[in-house]
């Protein structure tokens, strides 16, 4: 029994000290989530953001999907091989853009090991999971209309 055999004055300062350690310890698991909660809010409003922009830079170019002779259209422009809109949302955003058709990737400014680009590769492992969920995540509208859009391809 430690605290059995201490003054009266040192069980003041030890359980000031606890309870002290206890305050700092709440106050910074308390910042720590509201920053997480903030950051999270700020990438989901990027993403929003740069998916509303790509968006209406493919609506600038046909509102009607369709796949004709395996290729994927918005109205007549094909988006296969064309990487005007990844690199436009490349040169605006930086990172990365790419479109998918069913699950195969038709344009983007994604780079192979070689340098060429990375179409013709398939949505697999982790990225197709996320793909599959996120619109049932409630990550951000915009992705949810993202993937309906792929979905209805399917």
């Amino acid at each position: 029994m430690l605290l059995a055999n201490m003054k009266f004055a040192n069980k003041i300062v030890a359980l000031s000290s606890f309870l002290i350690l206890v305050s700092i310890t709440l106050a910074t698991t308390i910042a720590l989530r509201e920053i997480r909660t903030d950051l999270l809010r700020q990438a989901n409003a990027t993403q929003e953001s740069r998916l509303k922009t790509f968006w209406e830079l493919l609506y600038s170019k046909g509102r009607d999907f369709s796949i004709i002779n395996n290729e994927l259209r918005a109205g007549n422009y094909v988006l296969n091989a064309n990487y005007e809109l990844p690199d436009k949302i490349q040169a605006i955003f930086g990172g990365t853009a790419t479109v998918f058709m069913n699950d195969v990737r038709v344009t983007t400014n994604v780079l192979k090991p070689d340098g060429s680009r990375a179409v013709g590769t398939k949505l697999q492992g982790a990225a197709y999971d996320k793909v599959a969920v996120i619109a049932t995540a409630g990550v951000s509208q915009a992705a949810r209309r993202c993937v309906k859009s792929w979905r209805s391809m399917r």
